[in-house]
C-alpha cells in the first residue's frame, strides 16, 4: 500500500514511498484469525511499521556500500487486485469527498501588500493521488510495482505448520509459473520466499512454537524464517493508541453525514458521468487534449455530462471559459487501451447501487502489547536486513552479469548500426506495441537493474541504467518503454541531487510520449504528479503549472479540477506571485469540481479566487464568482452565506443588465425564503434584505408635529417640518434663549436649546424626548441599487418598546405569521403606527418616505428599522414572482466632531472630541414622557404676494388642548420692525425711535432692554396672560412687509411654561414662519426748498411713482389718501398742497390712483409752529 497523506512529506519522501520495494504476503487461515482478533489483517497489522527505524546498507557489484535512509517496504496481499474501472472511479471520488482536514489556512502576501489565504494542507489532493497510484495496474514496461519476494505466513497453532507452509509455497509457485501472464506480476521467476510463524503470546504454547519454528528453519533455511509473537495481552481488550487508523482505507465519511456532505458527492455509477479517475480515451486535436467517456459494454462512448447526484439537470453553472464540448455534443472516437484496462472495463458490475460502508469505528490492536509492537518493528527490520537486501544484492549481480554477457552476442551488426546512426523520435502515429521484449532481453534486464538500484536508493547507478535503457528503447521505437526509462532517469537525477535542465526535459518528453505516442494518459498523469514534486522542489513553479494544466481534459473533471488547483498554487508561489493566474485557475478548478459533484471543493476554490477578484474593478468576474459561490452554498445548505453572496450581486456598482439582475433578484428572494422556511433561529426573526437599501445618513426623526386645524379658514403654525433643512436653526435658538430669559424670574446662566428635529447634521447626544399621545415622524431614504424596478409593499417601522415596569413589546410578531386580534390590539395599544401601502422604485431611484409612530404609554421607544414585502416589479419568468417579507435595520451613526449643531453645539462637540469612546447618534432611542399640556396655534391666511411696506392684519387663535392652565405665554419676533402685537403696550422699535429722538443717552444696550424689542406677552395684562383648559383666545398681529423686493420671511416663536411637577421638560415652543414675495410699490422722494422767497416760506416737493410693472405677479393701482409730516418746528398746511405739472407727470383725478409706472408730483407748503414740540414716546400721538 502506498501512503502519502497526513505527514507533510518532502518530494524525496513522496518519490521514495511511491517506488518502495513491493513484497507479497500469503497468509494461512489460522494466522489470519490470530490477526483478526485485533480487527486487522496481517498486511494491515504491518502497515505502521513498514518504514525502517534505522538505516540499512546495500552493496553494489563493486562492493560499494550505500546507506539507505528511510526505506519503506510495501507489503500487499498476493490476492489483491486493482479495482475495476467503475469502482476505481468511485474510490477516487470518495477519496476527495471524505478527506478530512484542510480547514487551517496560511497567508500568502501579494505585490500590493494584500494577503491571500490558501489551505495549509490539501488532504483531498493527497488522498486522491494516493488512491490514483494505488488503483493502477502493474505494467510490463516497468518493474517497480512487481513483487520482489513473498512472505508466507503460518500460525504456531496449525496442526502441521510445515505442511501448511508447503501448500502455500506451491500456491505461490503456481502464480509465478502460470503460462498466461496474470496478476500479481513478479520481478523475477525465482522470487524469494520467506516464512513467518505467528505465535499467540496469550493462548499459544511457546515451546511448541519454538519446536515448529526450528522445523521451518531446517526446511527452508534460517535466514528465510522469522518467528513473530503477537496477542500478548491476556485480559479484556483495552483502549490504546491506534496507529493503524490513518493507514486503513475504508472510504467512509470522516464526519457525521450531513445534508451538505451527502449532496457533495455522487452515489451511483450513473451519477458519476463526468468523474473519470483514470482516463480511457484520448484524441489529439491541434494542441488540445479531448477526453471522452467511459467505454461501456457495447464499445460506444458514454457521455460524461450526466449530472451528479443531487444536481438538477441544467443546474451546472455555465462557465465563460467552458470548451465547446460542454454544450452536450457527444464526442465519438476510437479508443486505444491497454489490455488490462480494456478487459476490466468490459466486466459487468451492478450499475444501480454501491453498498454504503458502515461508519462505525472499531478499535484496532486491542490484544497487542507494547512488546508486540516492538516485535513487529523488529520483524520488519530483520526481514529487510537478513533476507530482502541480500537477495536484492544477489539479484543485482545476476542481472549485471546477464547484461554484460548479452551485450556482445545479442546484437547484430544491423541492430548496432541502427542504434548508433538512426535518429528516432516518438511520433503520433507510431505503434506502441511494435516491439515485444522477452524477460531475458538485455533491454528489460537493464530496466530491471535500474529499478532495483532506484528502489534501494543507489540513484547514481540507477540513472546510468535508465540512461542506457532509454537509448536502447529509442533505437527500437519501443515508446512505452522509452517513456518509462525517461521518467525514471529524471527521477533518479532528482533524488541524486544532480537534476539539470536536461533531466527535467527527460520528464517533459516522457509525459508527451505517454500522451501522444502511447495514448496512456494514466501514466502521463502519474509522470506529471512526479514531475510536479521535482519542479516545485527546484522552485520552477511556472514549469510545474504548465505540465499540470496540460493534463486537464474533458474525460476526467475530477482529475482536471485537482490538477488545476495545484497549478493555481504554483502560480501563487512563483516569484513574483502571479495572483491573476492563480485566481483564474481557481475558478477553472471550481468549475470542474462543480461538474463532478464536488460542491464543497467548488465552493472553497471559488471563495479562494474571490479574494483576488474582490475590489479590483472586475465587476463581471466578481458577479460570476459570487453567483457561483451563492449557488454552491445553497446546494450545501449554507443558505445564510448563499444569501450574502447573492446580495452582493445587487450592489449599486454592478454592470449586469436589467434582465440579468432580475434573475439575480429572483434567486436572492428564493434563497432568503428557503432560509426562513428552514426553521431554527432564522424562523423566529424577519430576514434581512438587501433591497431597497436605507441611506443611513439621511434618516431624520421629528419628535413634535403640528396638530390638525378644524377651521378651514385658518392655517396651523408651521412648526418644524421633517423635510426642511435646518438652515436658520441658530436664529430660532437665539429666539428661544430670549424667551427663556424673559419668562424666567432670575437670569438663566446655562442655556441649552431644545431640539425636536434630529438628523446627521443635528445628531442626538442624548435620548430625544417625546410626549405620550403625540406622533413621532421618521423620514428615511430608500434606494434601489439595481437596474430592474423593485416593488416594496406594506412598509412599516419596526420598533421595540420598554414600559416603566420593564416589560418589552415589539411589532415583530405582526410580520412573522398570523396573530390573533387580541395580540394585534395589545401591540397597537402600546404604539400606533402608520404604513405605506406600496412604493415602486425604478432604476437606481431613491425615494423619501415618512412614517409616524404614536406612543400610547410611557417608557423607552427604540426604532429598529423598516419592514416590508419586496418583489420584482416586472417578473421575467413563468409563474408567480417570488416575494419576501424582510427588514432593513437602521444603523447608529457615529457623531462627527463639529456636527452637534452650530454655535450652541460647541460644548457637546467639545465633550465628544475629548472622549476616547466613540459616540453614536441616539435619535432612534426616544424617551416617552407622560401626557403634557399642548398649545394649538392657528393663524388667519396671509397673502403670499405683497407690496413693499404693505401692512397686513393677522388673527392668531390659541387653544389650550391640555387639562391644566397654561401660564407665561410669550411671543418672540425675529425682526420687530415688521410685526406688532398689542399696540397699546408695545414699544416702538429702535429702528423707528432713532429717527424720532436721540438715543445716545438711552440705556438700550443692556440685554433686558434689547429683549423687550423682540419679546412680549401674548395677551394684554388686562386680559390675563393665560389660557384655561379647552379655552381659545384670539389676538391680532400687524405685519408689515419689508421694503426690499424678493422672497422674505418673518419668524414668530411662542413660548408657554409647563406645570411645576412635570418631569424633564420646563417649557414648550410653537414656531411659525410667514413667507412673502415682496413686490415693488411706491418710490417717494422729497426735496425741501423755498416755496415763497418773499415771505421766506418753506415747502417740500414730493414725487410719488408707482413702480409696479405689468409683468409682476401682483399688479395694483395705488391711491394716495393722506400726507403726514413729523417735525418739531413746522407743520403741513393741508389746504396748500398743489400739483406740479411737468412733462410726463399727471394730475390725479378725485378718487383715482396711480397706475403702473405713473408718477405724481406735489408741492407742500409749510408753516412754523407756534412752539416747538418734543416726542414723548407715545405711539398714539
Amino acid at each position: 500500500m502506498i501512503h502519502l497523506t497526513g505527514q507533510n512529506y518532502s518530494s524525496r519522501e513522496i518519490i521514495q514511498n511511491i517506488f518502495s520495494p513491493m513484497v507479497g504476503a500469503i497468509v494461512s487461515q489460522q494466522a489470519e484469525e490470530l490477526c483478526q482478533k485485533n480487527n486487522l489483517s496481517f498486511v494491515e497489522m504491518l502497515q505502521p511499521f513498514l518504514k525502517l527505524s534505522s538505516d540499512a546498507h546495500f552493496r553494489d557489484i563493486a562492493g560499494t556500500s550505500v546507506s539507505i535512509k528511510g526505506l519503506r517496504i510495501n507489503v500487499v496481499d498476493v490476492n489483491w487486485r486493482p479495482p475495476q474501472t467503475i469502482v476505481a472511479k468511485k474510490m477516487l471520488n470518495e477519496a476527495v469527498t471524505t478527506a478530512a482536514g484542510g480547514e487551517k489556512m496560511k497567508a500568502i502576501k501579494l505585490d500590493d501588500g494584500s494577503f491571500v489565504d490558501i489551505p495549509a494542507s490539501e488532504p483531498w489532493f493527497e488522498q486522491w493521488r494516493e488512491t490514483f497510484l494505488t488503483v493502477q495496474f502493474p505494467a510490463d514496461h516497468e518493474f517497480t510495482r512487481h513483487l520482489l519476494c513473498s512472505l508466507i505466513v503460518v500460525s504456531s497453532i496449525d496442526q502441521n505448520p510445515i505442511e501448511t507452509a508447503s501448500q502455500l509455497t506451491k500456491k505461490l509457485q503456481m502464480m509465478q509459473n502460470v503460462t498466461m501472464p496474470q496478476l500479481p506480476k513478479w520481478f523475477a521467476n525465482d522470487a524469494l520466499n520467506c516464512y513467518v510463524m505467528l505465535h499467540d503470546g496469550c493462548s499459544g504454547d511457546i515451546g511448541k512454537a519454538q519446536q515448529a519454528f526450528e522445523g521451518l528453519k531446517s526446511t527452508y533455511g534460517e535466514h528465510k524464517c522469522f518467528l513473530l509473537q503477537i496477542n500478548s495481552h491476556g485480559g479484556p481488550p483495552v483502549d490504546c493508541p491506534d496507529p493503524w487508523l490513518r493507514y486503513l482505507k475504508k472510504h467512509q465519511r470522516s464526519e457525521p453525514a450531513m445534508a451538505s456532505d451527502i449532496d457533495s458527492a455522487p452515489k451511483t455509477p450513473q451519477d458519476m458521468g463526468s468523474i473519470t479517475g483514470m482516463p480511457t480515451t484520448v484524441v489529439q486535436s491541434s494542441n488540445l487534449l479531448v477526453h471522452g467517456g467511459t467505454i461501456g459494454s457495447s464499445g460506444s462512448s458514454v457521455s460524461s455530462e450526466t449530472p451528479p447526484s443531487g444536481i438538477v439537470v441544467g443546474e451546472v453553472i455555465a462557465h465563460p471559459l467552458s470548451p465547446v464540448q460542454e454544450t452536450g455534443i457527444e464526442i465519438q472516437e476510437t479508443s486505444s487501451l491497454t489490455s488490462s484496462i480494456d478487459s476490466l472495463s468490459l466486466q459487468t458490475i451492478n450499475p444501480n447501487v454501491w453498498p454504503i460502508e458502515s461508519d462505525i469505528e472499531v478499535a484496532h490492536g486491542s490484544f497487542l502489547t507494547v512488546g508486540d509492537l516492538d516485535n513487529l518493528k523488529h520483524f520488519v527490520q530483520d526481514f529487510t536486513v537478513r533476507a530482502l537486501i541480500p537477495y536484492v544484492e544477489r539479484l543485482v549481480g545476476v542481472l549485471n552479469d546477464s547484461i554484460s554477457n548479452k551485450k556482445g552476442v545479442s546484437r547484430s551488426l544491423l541492430s548496432a548500426t541502427k542504434r548508433w546512426f538512426v535518429t528516432n523520435k516518438p511520433g503520433v502515429n507510431t505503434n506502441q506495441n511494435a516491439v515485444v521484449y522477452t524477460n531475458e532481453s538485455a533491454e528489460l534486464q537493464t530496466r530491471k537493474l535500474g529499478d532495483l538500484y532506484f528502489m534501494f536508493s543507489h540513484y547514481s547507478l540507477a540513472f546510468q541504467a535508465y540512461h542506457q535503457a532509454k537509448r536502447d528503447f529509442n533505437a527500437d521505437s519501443a515508446w512505452q518503454y522509452y517513456a518509462g526509462a525517461l521518467e525514471m532517469a529524471a527521477l533518479a537525477a532528482h533524488m541524486q541531487g544532480t537534476a539539470t535542465r536536461k533531466t527535467y526535459d527527460y520528464m517533459e518528453e516522457a509525459i508527451l510520449t505517454y500522451l501522444n505516442s502511447c495514448k496512456l494518459p494514466q501514466f502521463a498523469t502519474r509522470a506529471t504528479l512526479l514531475s510536479m514534486e521535482c519542479l516545485r522542489a527546484a522552485k520552477q513553479y511556472n514549469e510545474a503549472a504548465k505540465q499540470l494544466i496540460r493534463m486537464t481534459s474533458e474525460d476526467s473533471d475530477l482529475r482536471s479540477a485537482l490538477l488545476l488547483e495545484q497549478a493555481s498554487y504554483c502560480f501563487l508561489l512563483a516569484n513574483p506571485p502571479q495572483y491573476r493566474k492563480y485566481a483564474l485557475h481557481c475558478v477553472l478548478a471550481g468549475h470542474r469540481f462543480s461538474k463532478v459533484g464536488q460542491r464543497k471543493h467548488s465552493f472553497r476554490t471559488y471563495k479562494q479566487a474571490y479574494q483576488v477578484f474582490e475590489n479590483r474593478g472586475w465587476s463581471l468576474a466578481e458577479d460570476h464568482i459570487q453567483f457561483t459561490i451563492g449557488r454552491q452554498a445553497s446546494n450545501l445548505k449554507k443558505l445564510d452565506e448563499a444569501s450574502n453572496c447573492l446580495a452582493h450581486l445587487l450592489r449599486p456598482s454592478s454592470m449586469q443588465t436589467a434582465t440579468q439582475q432580475t434573475l439575480f433578484l429572483r434567486e436572492y428572494l428564493s434563497t432568503k425564503k428557503a432560509l426562513q422556511s428552514k426553521g431554527g433561529e432564522a424562523a423566529n426573526d424577519i430576514p434581512s434584505i438587501a433591497l431597497p437599501k436605507i441611506v443611513q445618513t439621511m434618516t431624520k426623526v421629528l419628535v413634535t408635529s403640528p396638530p390638525p386645524v378644524s377651521n378651514p379658514l385658518h392655517i396651523a403654525a408651521t412648526n418644524i417640518n421633517i423635510t426642511s433643512a435646518p438652515t436658520d436653526e441658530h436664529v430660532w435658538n437665539k429666539m428661544e434663549e430670549m424667551l427663556v430669559q424673559s419668562a424666567s424670574e432670575r437670569p438663566v446662566m446655562v442655556f441649552r436649546p431644545s431640539k425636536s428635529l434630529f438628523s446627521s447634521e443635528s445628531p442626538a447626544t442624548e435620548n430625544p424626548r417625546s410626549v405620550h399621545g403625540e406622533p413621532i415622524e421618521v423620514a428615511f431614504n430608500l434606494e434601489n441599487t439595481i437596474k430592474p424596478a423593485v416593488l416594496f409593499e406594506n412598509i412599516n417601522l419596526l420598533w421595540e418598546f420598554r414600559n416603566e415596569s420593564g416589560e418589552i413589546f415589539s411589532n415583530r410578531p405582526l410580520f412573522l405569521g398570523d396573530v390573533s386580534l387580541e395580540e394585534r390590539s395589545e401591540i397597537e395599544n402600546v404604539v400606533a403606527s402608520s404604513f405605506v401601502a406600496v412604493v415602486t422604485f425604478g432604476e437606481h431611484e431613491t425615494k423619501t418616505l415618512v412614517l409616524k409612530l404614536t406612543p400610547r404609554s410611557t417608557g423607552q421607544l427604540r426604532i429598529l428599522g423598516i419592514v416590508g414585502k419586496i418583489s420584482a416589479a416586472q417578473p421575467t419568468g413563468p409563474g408567480e414572482a417570488p416575494s419576501l417579507w424582510g427588514k432593513q435595520l437602521f444603523e447608529a451613526q457615529p457623531i462627527r466632531v463639529g456636527s452637534a449643531g452650530g454655535k450652541d453645539g460647541n460644548k457637546a462637540s467639545a465633550a465628544i472630541a475629548s472622549s476616547t469612546v466613540p459616540s453614536f447618534d441616539r435619535k432612534l432611542e426616544i424617551e416617552i414622557l407622560p401626557p403634557a399640556p399642548a398649545l394649538h396655534v392657528s393663524f388667519s391666511r396671509a397673502p403670499a404676494e405683497v407690496l413693499a411696506g404693505e401692512v397686513i392684519p393677522i388673527k392668531m387663535n390659541m387653544t389650550n388642548a391640555g387639562v391644566s392652565v397654561l401660564n407665561d405665554i410669550y411671543v418672540c419676533i425675529d425682526n420687530p420692525r415688521y410685526v406688532l402685537l398689542n399696540p397699546n403696550e408695545a414699544d416702538i422699535p429702535l429702528s423707528i425711535r432713532r429717527d424720532l429722538q436721540n438715543l445716545a443717552n438711552e440705556n438700550v444696550g443692556r440685554d433686558r432692554e434689547a429683549r423687550k424689542q423682540y419679546v412680549c406677552r401674548a395677551f394684554r395684562e388686562s386680559d390675563g396672560n393665560y389660557i384655561a383648559p379647552n379655552e381659545t383666545k384670539t389676538a391680532t398681529l400687524w405685519l408689515q412687509a419689508p421694503y426690499s423686493k424678493g422672497q422674505k420671511d418673518i419668524k414668530l416663536m411662542i413660548y408657554y411654561a409647563m406645570p411645576q411637577d412635570y418631569p424633564k421638560m420646563k417649557h414648550r415652543l410653537v414656531r411659525h414662519t410667514w413667507n412673502f414675495n415682496v413686490n415693488d410699490s411706491l418710490l417717494v422722494d422729497a426735496n425741501c426748498n423755498m416755496s415763497n422767497p418773499s415771505k421766506r416760506e418753506l415747502g417740500i416737493d414730493v414725487n410719488v411713482k408707482n413702480l409696479n410693472q405689468v409683468h409682476h405677479p401682483l399688479m395694483t393701482e395705488i391711491v394716495m389718501n393722506e400726507l403726514i409730516l413729523f417735525c418739531s418746528a413746522y407743520e403741513l398746511q393741508q389746504n396748500r398742497v398743489v400739483y406740479i405739472k411737468t412733462p410726463g407727470y399727471t394730475k390725479l383725478q378725485a378718487g383715482a390712483g396711480l397706475k403702473t409706472n405713473e408718477t405724481v408730483s406735489l408741492r407742500c407748503n409749510l408753516e412754523r409752529r407756534l412752539a416747538e414740540v418734543a416726542y414723548d414716546g407715545n405711539f398714539q400721538h
